[in-house]
């Protein structure tokens, strides 16, 4: 075996609290396997080391490497293991995380490795993750080991996901952040809070642990008002009734961090005093250990019809807030009478842990919340049904746009068996009355026997027809605009020809959501064959790049959050299918024929939400994608020059969301098929916070 050390950085720190390291390399790294280790002087039990290498090219992504092993036994003070680089690196940057006084100064060690090596250690260091790619795998022996090796190497190690652990690293609110919080530059800024408190029950002890967690706060609230249900007289807490400005709504059994009103009241003034603001949460057992975190998206129409978003503390200005009986519905009330007023978008989400739900919580009852969602949708025009229970199930309705006519476009070769038979599944089974489906071929030839044979089959249907592109090189983002050039349906629906229907309403169901006008594109949940996720949305920045959320999860799991059943808003939804608006098609010039094969349907989707336009992953349709059950090309070390051309546009132009989606929670990890997660470490960290 031959080493290489190609680089030894000893760099000093002398910042409190955890500390970063930055150093350039003697030389550029080469692409290949490495063994990393990170090694800090002092022995340290528990420690969290963060390796980033930045690219030669500026416009690829750093590389980001967590160490963690060894974790529970560590007597030499190092963090180390085996990854894939891709390509060559240049300058690297080190977060140390610890419990303890991180140490002053740490050395880093980068030895190239042979490939036989490198795989015995890759599995070791997660040889869970390791099998489970291994099973998923296709091709040849040799090709399924590498592909799996490859993806383990790129997963990372087997990262601890202990809650408890993950809270003592990045939740911890030691005396100097909450310091360096108070000294922010917008101290002078930050708005007066007061409290309310709803109370449904008897027990007192749920209202008791509120109002304690209130009277604790660092930064004190200015009231505090009791309300309970039914009319009865509202009462007063130490400090005087809740008034003006900005308003605390909590629910008995909700107790907050002593910090919660500070950071909120920062939040306010560092995002110029938005409407109303709401925070990430978790539960209390019985002996007060934390668990079952909820860390949520950003707030939309879909997913707020849930009412998953409704708990937790939500800061919201006085004049927005009107009578309700439980704080949940109060913070629904408040939220779609924003929305009707045009103003949705100045709810944030803020994404701290700042309320913890009590084992004996009070909960707003499922046919409450659908009352308060029931009369938004009525008074909106939706027409929508609300389903009972919790979280709550909404069936977009399509009333008069179903008269409306939708051209299905699909590039297809007219050959293969499963696509064929694809075709005519939607032509056959559709139940939506008025559509089209145009078949454009992409070839230099005139069509042959087989698929003149193909055609004369298809057209049985009368609203079936096929065209010839003239063409040697296919190039589906082209394809797709001749094609809404060549019909005139007031939607257009891209449509692989792999996809089949699995219910005949389909199409009824995805236009249904176009009763909100600001929905421009809507997507459904494609299945492999076998009933596991192969699209469940898109989530950017995953797996590197953009990857489908929720891959190979079982149909009828509800996923984290029940972000796989729920219908929702999304950055993106794959171009299998996805249905659009023809006036917002036509705004954004169609897809961008410079991207021929991928990234096409990404590029085009924020696009469309750059103009402002909503994109909505329908959770609730579910299609059959015929497609190969693989890791997909994001996963693999090597791409074609096509590709890497790809990736190299798409990362430059839209770096921004790729960094921060905001439909997906800073504090969840950008590691293939591990999104729902924990992050290591989360990608936001406090404003003030040095």
């Amino acid at each position: 075996m031959s080493w290489m050390r190609k680089s030894i950085e000893r760099i000093a720190c002398s910042a409190s609290g955890n500390r970063s390291f930055a150093g350039t390399l003697s030389r550029d790294l080469r692409a290949g396997w490495h063994l990393v280790v990170i090694r800090a002087p002092q022995k340290r039990p528990k420690w969290l080391a963060v390796l980033r290498m930045t690219p030669a090219e500026d416009l690829l992504p750093p590389v980001e490497i967590v160490l963690v092993q060894p974790y529970r036994f560590n007597p030499f003070g190092i963090k180390f293991g085996v990854f894939y680089l891709p390509r060559p690196q240049q300058q690297l940057s080190v977060d140390i995380y610890s419990k303890q006084d991180p140490p002053a100064q740490v050395e880093v060690i980068l030895a190239r490795v042979f490939r036989p090596v490198a795989s015995v250690m890759v599995c070791l260091q997660n040889m869970s993750g390791f099998v489970a790619a291994l099973r998923l795998a296709d091709g040849s022996a040799l090709a399924r080991l590498r592909k799996a090796l490859a993806i383990t190497s790129i997963g990372g190690q087997n990262l601890p996901q202990s809650y408890s652990n993950w809270l003592s690293w990045f939740d911890d609110w030691p005396a100097e952040r909450i310091d360096a919080l108070r000294a922010s530059p917008n101290a002078a800024r930050r708005p007066a809070v007061s409290a309310l408190v709803f109370q449904a029950g008897e027990d007192a002890g749920p209202l008791n642990a509120t109002l304690e967690s209130l009277r604790r706060q660092i930064m004190p609230v200015t009231g505090i008002e009791i309300r309970r249900p039914d009319g009865a007289p509202a009462s007063e807490a130490a400090g005087g009734k809740a008034a003006g400005g900005y308003v605390a709504v909590l629910q008995a059994g909700e107790i907050i961090p002593p910090h919660a009103i500070l950071l909120l009241a920062e939040e306010a003034a560092r995002l110029d005093f938005p409407d109303m603001m709401f925070a990430d949460e978790d539960r209390l057992d019985g002996e007060g250990k934390r668990s079952q975190p909820l860390f949520k998206p950003q707030p939309n129409l879909t997913y707020m019809c849930s009412g998953l978003l409704s708990r937790g503390v939500w800061l919201v200005r006085r004049e927005w807030l009107g009578g309700a009986d439980w704080a949940e519905c109060a913070r629904l009330q408040a939220w779609f009478m924003s929305y009707e007023a045009d103003r949705a978008s100045a709810t944030r989400r803020i994404p701290y842990l700042l309320t913890h739900r009590a084992a004996n919580a009070e909960n707003a009852p499922p046919e409450a919340l659908a009352a308060v969602v029931g009369g938004f949708l009525a008074r909106a025009g939706f027409g929508a049904i609300v389903k009972p229970g919790f979280p709550l199930r909404i069936q977009w309705q399509p009333g008069a746009l179903r008269t409306s006519k939708i051209s299905l476009i699909v590039p297809s070769r007219l050959r293969g068996e499963t696509q064929l038979a694809c075709l005519r599944e939607v032509l056959e089974k559709t139940t939506y009355p008025n559509f089209e489906m145009l078949v454009l071929v992409t070839q230099a030839a005139p069509f042959d026997a087989g698929q003149l044979q193909a055609i004369a089959q298809l057209s049985r249907h009368a609203n079936f027809r096929a065209e010839r592109v003239d063409s040697a090189t296919f190039n589906y983002s082209a394809a797709n605009n001749i094609g809404a050039a060549k019909t005139n349906g007031a939607f257009i629906c891209l449509l692989n020809d792999d996809v089949a229907p699995i219910g005949g309403d389909w199409l009824d169901r995805m236009v249904g959501f176009f009763a909100d006008p600001g929905c421009a594109i809507v997507g459904p949940k494609l299945f492999y064959p076998n009933l596991t996720t192969q699209h469940g949305g898109v989530i950017m920045g995953l797996a590197g790049l953009v990857e489908h959320a929720n891959r190979f999860l079982p149909r009828g799991k509800p996923g984290y959050a029940w972000r796989a059943e729920l219908d929702q808003e999304l950055s993106a939804v794959t171009g299998a299918c996805l249905l659009v608006r023809r006036e917002v098609y036509e705004q954004v010039g169609g897809l961008d024929e410079d991207f021929p094969t991928a990234f096409n349907d990404i590029d085009f989707c924020l696009r469309v939400r750059e103009r402002g336009h909503g994109i909505v992953f329908a959770a609730s349709v579910e299609m059959i994608h015929h497609e190969t059950i693989t890791f997909g090309q994001h996963y693999s070390p090597e791409t074609s020059e096509q590709e890497d051309s790809d990736i190299r546009r798409l990362r430059a132009r839209w770096s921004q969301i790729c960094r921060a989606d905001p439909f997906h929670n800073p504090n969840l990890s950008l590691i293939g098929r591990s999104e729902w997660n924990l992050a290591y470490p989360p990608r936001q960290q406090p404003q003030a916070v040095a």
